[in-house]
């Protein structure tokens, strides 16, 4: 796997499923998704400040990190995907059991992840992994969205900006002491 570290792999069947989904469309996924992340990633980034350490959780194919050309760390649950991305801190590992020490991250970024993953575990590994004050970007495909996202994100972090992002609706949160 070159240089790719490789996390604990997920026996949960709609996790395969979502793997199997993504490694099989990792080749054209740029050319059909590339405009439309990148309107997402202006939309959403573009009052915040990105400084420190950065995670790109569900990165896909890296198509964040050409965007921001900033030194982040990927971590997507498919191989295939993560192969095509240029970025050299790739991790392939599973969003809700992160390999990540308490505490080690200024931001967090999700970009249309959260509709692959049932439940809401992802809230705690993302909080457990961010620093105090420190900062949580998402986005849920429209369709995929409900108001309990809100309800359950809010139990976590404190939601700072709801964002419209045709069909996405994202947030911008931050971790504090609740």
């Amino acid at each position: 796997m070159g240089n790719i570290k490789v996390s604990k792999p997920s026996s949960d069947r709609k996790k395969n499923n979502i793997r199997n989904k993504y490694n099989a469309t990792a080749d054209f996924y740029n050319n059909r998704y590339r405009n439309i992340q990148y309107e997402k990633y202006a939309r959403m980034l573009n009052d915040v400040k990105l400084k420190g350490r950065i995670l790109d959780l569900g990165s896909g194919t890296g198509l964040l990190s050409d965007f921001l050309n900033k030194k982040i760390i990927d971590v997507d649950i498919s191989i295939n995907m993560l192969r095509k991305s240029k970025n050299k801190n790739r991790i392939l590992g599973d969003a809700e059991n992160l390999p990540f020490k308490n505490n080690v991250f200024d931001f967090v970024l999700s970009f249309t992840l959260l509709q692959n993953l049932l439940g809401f575990k992802l809230f705690d590994e993302v909080k457990r992994i961010l620093k105090p004050d420190s900062f949580f970007v998402l986005t849920i495909l429209r369709k995929k969205y409900t108001p309990t996202v809100d309800k359950e994100l809010g139990k976590h972090f404190l939601i700072l900006k709801k964002v419209d992002c045709d069909e996405d609706i994202g947030f911008i949160c931050r971790k504090t002491y609740k």
